[in-house]
């Protein structure tokens, strides 16, 4: 399996506007938690975190206050922009690490899986993938961009919910490349799906079976911290 190269993919996101930042900070702020946090209700990954520049470089060492992770829904596809329900918001007090906590029956979230290129079996199933964004006070108007690596291999790596066992396949043709899906579920609930680098913008999408300790969540900066 080959390394990911430097070029972004889909799937990492450097920023977002304002007007996205307006509603996710607005859906936090309302948002009435259901699920309490280590109960029978939710599922919980312990991830580590580490902060990089827009240009993918790891910034070893740096470290930022006042730090939120927000995940968004975005249902019913692997790729596009999150919509209104805040899945998940965690503010880190460790330096290197945090706990990821989702309810466990994401149904209410999730969406009818629609991408004319691809083929879910069954056709009734939803899904939502989880987005990854971060806020810091001193990017007021940005919310900041992360995504969800592989530190074995770098291969970006995101976090989906599937309301039923299902499968995935066909291939999405972007300008970042070509995306092939074999993607196999044996369960409902959450999966992590690897994009693995087969050639020079090309990909495949297959489920993830190892370690969570191998996945780390990408803070990506911007401005003068990429000198």
């Amino acid at each position: 399996m080959k390394t990911r190269n430097k070029k972004r993919n889909s799937f990492q996101r450097p920023w977002c506007n304002a007007a996205m930042l307006c509603m996710i900070m607005l859906v936090s702020a309302c948002a009435n938690n259901e699920h309490i946090v280590g109960s029978s209700d939710t599922v919980s990954y312990e991830l580590q975190y580490g902060f990089y520049s827009s240009k993918d470089r790891r910034l070893d060492n740096h470290q930022e206050s006042n730090l939120v992770l927000f995940f968004p829904a975005i249902p019913g596809a692997l790729f596009g922009d999150p919509g209104i329900d805040l899945v998940a918001e965690v503010v880190p007090s460790d330096p290197t690490s945090f706990v990821l906590d989702l309810p466990k029956d994401a149904d209410s979230s999730s969406g009818l899986f629609e991408y004319r290129s691809l083929r879910i079996q069954p056709k009734n199933v939803t899904m939502l993938r989880l987005g990854t964004f971060h806020f810091l006070p001193k990017y007021e108007s940005t919310l900041g961009g992360g995504g969800f690596r592989n530190i074995r291999n770098n291969n970006p790596v995101i976090l989906v919910y599937f309301s039923s066992p299902a499968t995935v396949s066909g291939e999405v043709v972007l300008q970042s490349g070509r995306y092939q899906h074999d993607v196999r579920i044996k369960n409902a609930g959450w999966h992590w799906i690897e994009i693995e680098v087969d050639a020079e913008d090309r990909y495949t999408l297959r489920r993830y079976d190892g370690d969570t300790s191998n996945i780390e969540f990408q803070v990506f900066l911007h401005g003068s911290i990429e000198t």
